[in-house]
């Protein structure tokens, strides 16, 4: 993007997720052994993700930066404005997809601030 568009701005409104899918059945049926490595290795994988995608973060700002592009952030209250701005997207996903899929992403976000806060 940054070779056709100069001005960027942090909006933060984007998400990926990387979901790991097991079927519920076969996995209570593995020994409590291979359960608890599989968990182990879930989050280990989870916090290399997270890890690999702030370093992602940062490569693309410098490629950015070196194209002579400018990057802006927001301000609390220009970020405000920018959810008023967009609430209406939001309601009309929710519509589309249901409560349920926002519910998990807010579940899955406060989970991520919470591991964040142990590890710090």
């Amino acid at each position: 993007m940054h070779k056709f568009h100069r001005f960027h701005t942090v909006t933060n409104h984007f998400y990926i997720s990387r979901p790991i899918f097991l079927h519920r059945n076969v996995f209570d049926a593995w020994p409590a052994e291979l359960q608890s490595a599989m968990r182990d290795a879930v989050g280990k994988a989870v916090a290399f993700q997270r890890a690999l995608a702030i370093e992602e973060d940062r490569e693309a700002r410098a490629a950015i930066e070196a194209a002579g592009c400018e990057i802006t952030a927001l301000t609390p209250e220009q970020h405000a404005l920018f959810r008023e701005a967009v609430e209406p997207l939001l309601q009309e996903a929710r519509r589309t997809y249901g409560a349920a899929m926002f519910e998990m992403v807010e579940a899955a976000k406060s989970a991520a601030a919470g591991a964040a806060e142990v590890k710090v």
